[in-house]
């Protein structure tokens, strides 16, 4: 396994790991790639009830 850290940037094709709180509150990055995303996080955790502790 291969894994990089690096400075945040939507990437153009793969998959992105942030972090959510158990009570579904957003972490700083998960935060930053909501508003990159124009709240598509936000509505995604908001779609699965099953995003829990």
């Amino acid at each position: 396994m291969d894994i990089r850290f690096a400075e945040f940037s939507l990437p153009q094709s793969g998959a992105v790991v942030v972090g959510v709180w158990e009570d579904r509150a957003l972490t700083g990055p998960a935060r930053r790639l909501d508003e990159a995303t124009q709240g598509a996080v936000a509505r995604a955790v908001a779609a699965a009830p099953r995003f829990h502790g």
